[in-house]
């Protein structure tokens, strides 16, 4: 059974991820565009700072089960440089 490589869009989620459930919000920051929308359940996020107040006011316990459903999914793509 061969093994296939984790395709690019998987690899930014998880760094994303990771440094979201590490607390390192300006990293997570910088994974994000400024024109971000997000949706989940009732809450809508539109903007850079929506978005980050999103993440500081609802980042959750650092543990798999507790961050499978935070962040949002983001409709944006990630900043160029």
């Amino acid at each position: 059974m061969s093994q296939q490589a984790e395709s690019p869009a998987v690899a930014f989620v998880r760094r994303h991820m990771e440094a979201y459930s590490n607390g390192d919000l300006a990293t997570a920051r910088g994974n994000v565009a400024d024109d971000v929308v997000a949706d989940t359940n009732d809450v809508h996020l539109d903007g850079i700072e929506a978005y980050m107040a999103g993440l500081t006011r609802s980042r959750p316990s650092s543990t798999p089960a507790a961050c499978a459903s935070w962040p949002p999914a983001a409709t944006s793509t990630r900043r160029s440089s």
